[in-house]
């Protein structure tokens, strides 16, 4: 078995987003904890990471390694932060074109963290359930013809949505969406909100 320390230096980045979109509720908190020491401290260096990145952090509270936690706090802005950044400062699938503009690179899905987030609507063929490149956007904005890549967060009476889409000018968006409401609210209807929100930013822009 391979140490955590061994992992976090040896991976090529190109292949670390596509694991860590799996369901890590239970290895993500022992990862951040071996970065730094305590899981505190993993949690205080990923707080550092994020402002090195440029984003902004204020409002960041971040109580676990797995976002499942009540207690976790950001914002919107922090999210779109993060994703530009991943967006103007690619880290390209194919090294020879990591020279290539940000444009091009997403265009071609070459941007290694685009496309470790699902794709909307894309269902693989003889891929299990939400286990394709659809993963958990596979049923959504199905028939829409938009390019929309980005992850789930979802609590009972919460449901978020965070990533990538292009708009019909074909400028790439940045988007956050973050919801939240009581636990006996309805998820299918806010995830409903938010496909229309992106409808009409896409018509928008």
């Amino acid at each position: 078995m391979c140490r955590a320390q061994d992992l976090l230096t040896s991976w090529p980045l190109r292949c670390a987003p596509a694991t860590t979109t799996w369901p890590s509720g239970c290895w993500l908190p022992w990862l951040l904890s071996r970065v730094g020491g305590t899981l505190a401290g993993g949690l205080t260096h990923a707080a550092e990471v994020l402002a090195r990145q440029g984003a902004d952090t204020r409002g960041l509270h971040l109580a676990d390694g797995s976002g499942l936690s009540r207690e976790n706090r950001l914002t919107a802005r922090l999210l779109v932060d993060v994703l530009s950044a991943q967006y103007y400062r690619p880290y390209a699938l194919a090294p020879a074109r990591s020279a290539a503009d940000p444009l091009a690179l997403y265009q071609n899905h070459l941007n290694a963290y685009a496309e470790a987030l699902p794709l909307a609507g894309y269902q693989e063929p003889g891929a299990p359930y939400h286990a394709g490149r659809g993963g958990t956007l596979e049923d959504r904005l199905t028939g829409s013809g938009l390019d929309v890549r980005a992850k789930t967060g979802t609590l009972p009476g919460v449901s978020a949505l965070a990533g990538y889409m292009t708009a019909q000018s074909g400028h790439v968006l940045a988007f956050a969406v973050l919801m939240n409401g009581p636990e006996t609210v309805s998820i299918p209807a806010l995830r409903a909100t938010q496909d229309e929100l992106l409808r009409l930013l896409a018509a928008r822009y």
